[in-house]
C-alpha cells in the first residue's frame, strides 16, 4: 500500500454538478469490483478482518490490474471490513 504525505494529497469535493479534484472537474473511470476467491462467497470477504494471506494478495492483485487499466476508481460491492 502506498502512503501519500497529506501536503500532497489531493483535495476532492463536489458541486451540483460533478466530482473535483483539487476544484477541477474529475473524470471518473471505474468499475465495480467483487472479489472472488474459491471457498469464499463475496459476503464472507467483505464482513471479514481476518482474510487468508493468499486472498488478500489475489485482491491486492486485481486492484493493481485495474489500476493498470488507467482506472482510477473502484467500487467494492458491499462495503469490506477490511481496508486496502
Amino acid at each position: 500500500m502506498t502512503t501519500i504525505p497529506l501536503e500532497t494529497a489531493a483535495f476532492f469535493s463536489v458541486n451540483n454538478n460533478y466530482i473535483l479534484k483539487d476544484k477541477l472537474p474529475f473524470p471518473v473511470k471505474g468499475m465495480v469490483y467483487v472479489p472472488g476467491y474459491p471457498g469464499f462467497l463475496p459476503w464472507e470477504i467483505e464482513s471479514s478482518l481476518s482474510l487468508p494471506a493468499d486472498l488478500k494478495a489475489n485482491i491486492y492483485r486485481d486492484i493493481e490490474d485495474i489500476k493498470a487499466m488507467n482506472a482510477n476508481t473502484i467500487r467494492f460491492w458491499g462495503a469490506p471490513h477490511y481496508g486496502y
